[in-house]
């Protein structure tokens, strides 16, 4: 058998609904063709699926029959819901159907008869709040796709569904920094399938649509990593918002796109898109577009070391918001200028603004910014040397996060209580969580943060005299930033490498790495790094120098 068979016998389960009959189906192909093979082949062709050598009820002898003899059993009105709730590309609520379908009869009664009929399945509601959800397996909804297509139907339910969506959607986007920002985001993210199946329907076709989608779509990552797919998906948005001819709606893709390449370290296309998305929000009168983007920006040129644009970009984004009366955008602005401060070494500065940036995001009741806050605030706390303070930040924060159940917002808490227990000699707890972290990074395919996750995991064999895979983990973490084209991460895994080779009593090696990574801090202006390379030069130097005395010794020794 094939290495790979066994997640594609998963899929090939998953794809056929764990339907028997399908099942069954499926299972007379899979003697020609390879997993991979019946994969592909269900995924085009799922409602033809029948058997070659059947000797029982002619309804079993192929999927579409099975169907269509249910289909038979069902009343006109059961029919016609069944048939328009094909329009949902995933699961779906009342709220929704009842708007978008136009049925004569209650959504609720209907869909209770065909969850009887085992036409339709139903989950929730749960302890989460998550309401009562429908959706149709995937072969019943090709079957009732094809009765919709021949009914003339489609378009109008189409049109309804869209102008819902976009309705809703965009009042979703409104509610994410508020007060039930958790409860949007959950919503969002629920009806993901849905909002991907109208952009795909309208790419190309209904141009300003697909971009609102698209963005719209782009508010269920806010808080989450990047995934391929995603970048994609918002390159169609700029596209098609081009395509409309709506200078605002480009401006906000520009912005959402801009925001995303900078966090996928994509940094010349990320600047490119922010300052085309500032110029046209000035332009089009969007302050609020144009305050965003330019604190994207701010991030972003922080990261390339260019302070005095920073600070000017934040001024203006911090006015903006004050006028305008944003909390979230104006603690934004102290947050990214707090890590200004910080990496220029005036860390009590850093401390203020990032208590200005958590007030800014617990008046305004953001629920999903809170964890953020604290998770700054903390880590300031942890480069004075405050342990205690940033320990009960990071508590604080992971209540937070217990709130929202957000993933990668509990990743990111982990990765800074990790540091903390590491800044105190807690190595067990600290390796637990890095090494918990950077499952999570591999899985999301983050490698900036995966980079400083290897780098901290050898830090701490170097701390415990144990090296173990030290040397293997600051080889990934260097390779992954100089991929990123990262200097500042580059600087901190040199200086490793070089502590490394001076545990090993590899002097010269250690000379040499750690005055590569003080020239990079230099550059950098990495203040407090410099001082601690400078700390670790001078014990390599005072070891050689200690060395050549030694040979010289020998040396005399021997001649007298």
């Amino acid at each position: 058998s094939e290495p790979d068979a066994a997640p594609l016998a998963r899929q090939i389960a998953l794809d056929l609904d764990c339907i028997p009959l399908s099942i069954e189906l499926a299972a007379g192909l899979a003697v020609r063709l390879t997993p991979q093979q019946l994969l592909e082949r269900l995924e085009a062709e799922l409602p033809s699926l029948q058997s070659t050598a059947h000797s029982g009820p002619e309804r079993h002898a192929s999927l579409q029959a099975a169907i269509g003899w249910s289909w038979e059993l069902l009343d006109a009105a059961e029919q016609r819901a069944l048939t328009r709730m094909s329009v949902f590309d995933g699961a779906f609520s009342l709220g929704p159907a009842e708007a978008i379908l136009g049925l004569e009869l209650p959504v609720s009664e209907l869909a209770a008869a065909l969850c009887d009929r085992s036409m339709l399945r139903v989950s929730g509601p749960d302890d989460e709040g998550n309401e009562l959800l429908f959706s149709q397996y995937r072969a019943i909804r090709d079957f009732s796709r094809q009765r919709l297509a021949e009914s003339g139907e489609e378009a109008a339910l189409h049109a309804a569904q869209e102008a819902w969506y976009l309705d809703w959607g965009e009042q979703q986007l409104g509610r994410l920094e508020g007060l039930q920002g958790f409860e949007a985001l959950r919503n969002l993210q629920a009806e993901r399938a849905n909002l991907i199946g109208i952009f795909e329907r309208c790419d190309g076709v209904r141009p300003e649509t697909a971009s609102r989608i698209a963005l719209v779509i782009d508010g269920t990552f806010r808080l989450h990593w990047i995934p391929a797919s995603h970048a994609a998906l918002l390159d169609r948005s700029v596209v098609n918002a081009a395509d409309s001819g709506k200078m605002p709606l480009l401006a906000r893709a520009l912005a959402a796109r801009g925001g995303k390449l900078r966090i996928r370290d994509r940094a010349a296309e990320a600047q490119a898109d922010l300052v085309r998305a500032i110029e046209l929000a000035d332009d089009e009168g969007l302050p609020a577009v144009g305050a965003d983007a330019r604190i994207h920006l701010g991030a972003l040129f922080l990261r390339l070391h260019r302070f005095r644009e920073v600070g000017h970009l934040l001024d203006e984004a911090a006015g903006t918001a004050r006028s305008l009366r944003e909390g979230v955008l104006e603690a934004r602005a102290h947050t990214i200028r707090g890590i200004l401060l910080s990496d220029q070494g005036h860390f009590e500065e850093a401390v203020a603004e990032h208590r200005k940036a958590l007030g800014g995001f617990l008046t305004t009741g953001s629920v999903l910014r809170e964890a953020q806050g604290r998770v700054n605030l903390g880590s300031r706390y942890r480069d004075l040397g405050r342990l205690d303070e940033a320990e009960e930040q990071f508590r604080l924060a992971m209540e937070a996060v217990e709130r929202t159940n957000d993933l990668w917002s509990r990743h990111t808490v982990l990765s800074n209580r990790a540091r903390t227990a590491l800044a105190r000699g807690d190595f067990a707890p600290a390796e637990e969580w890095f090494r918990e972290g950077l499952a999570i990074e591999i899985q999301a395919g983050d490698r900036r943060a995966e980079a400083w996750s290897r780098m901290n995991l050898a830090t701490i064999r170097i701390e415990l005299g144990e090296l173990g895979d030290a040397p293997v983990q600051l080889e990934r973490a260097l390779e992954l930033h100089r991929t990123l084209s990262s200097q500042r991460g580059e600087s901190f895994v040199l200086t490793n490498q070089g502590v490394l080779a001076l545990v090993e009593d590899r002097e010269s090696d250690a000379r040499t790495l750690l005055r590569d990574a003080l020239q990079l801090a230099r550059i950098l202006e990495i203040r407090h790094l410099e001082l601690i390379i400078e700390g670790y030069l001078s014990v390599a130097e005072l070891r050689a120098g200690r060395s050549r005395l030694a040979r010289a010794r020998s040396l005399v020794d021997g001649e007298s």
